[in-house]
């Protein structure tokens, strides 16, 4: 049976933290607004109802797990020397990193881990993440996976902040690998978000419950 999970990846374990989140102060799905698949726009406010400004905002995944059948994530290329460009692409198929660009050895199979991070060095997204492999244009090998636990937004001036459809990847299947880079299982992402707001005076975890082709309203009070 699929088992729903939060989790955060730290020195190589997945810490459960389910019974921990707070519930919060979530508003209603916004039934007048209809949408794509799943966003949440959201505000974080004071005990005086002034908003925080430069608030972290922190998604984790529901996950259900699907599949404990790993993928392979080497090339094998087809003839010495092949020029094979290694790529890391987001939802929208931006690419984010170049992992490598060169020729291959042939009789080997070719891996370049990823540490999920940009070209820049910043750390990526939440999100559903593809690595291809492409030789003159065409993709010879690709496989995905779930990235979560890292930052998406911050608050603004107002303290609002926003989850948009590409981050959340409701009912897509992916592989998950831990901080070590071992595979975990393929997981399904569930309708159930948990957002973490961080800043430097708390830390706080909160569950949503989202609804396919409606905005998810969801403000918080820090007291």
């Amino acid at each position: 049976m699929k088992s729903e999970l939060a989790h955060v990846a730290c020195a190589g374990l997945l810490f459960f933290f389910l019974a921990s989140c707070e519930r919060g102060v979530p508003g209603a799905n916004d039934a007048d607004v209809v949408i794509n698949g799943y966003r949440i726009e959201g505000q974080v406010l004071d005990g005086f109802l002034r908003p925080l400004v430069g608030v972290r905002v922190i998604l984790y995944y529901g996950l259900a797990f699907a599949s404990g059948d790993s993928v392979s994530r080497a090339y094998s290329p087809a003839v010495q020397g092949e020029y094979v460009t290694v790529e890391v692409k987001n939802a929208t198929g931006q690419a984010v990193r170049v992992l490598f660009a060169g020729p291959a050895l042939q009789d080997s199979m070719l891996y370049v881990p990823w540490d999920g991070r940009d070209d820049g060095g910043a750390i990526v997204r939440s999100g559903i993440y593809a690595v291809t492999y492409t030789v003159t244009g065409t993709v010879k090998k690709s496989y995905r996976q779930i990235v979560d636990g890292n930052q998406n937004d911050t608050t603004d001036v107002e303290g609002r902040f926003v989850i948009p459809e590409a981050d959340l990847p409701i009912g897509e299947i992916a592989p998950y690998y831990d901080s070590t880079d071992e595979f975990v299982g393929e997981f399904e992402i569930t309708d159930q978000v948990y957002l973490r707001f961080v800043d430097q005076a708390f830390a706080r975890t909160y569950r949503v419950s989202l609804v396919k082709n409606r905005i998810t309203n969801f403000s918080v009070v820090i007291n």
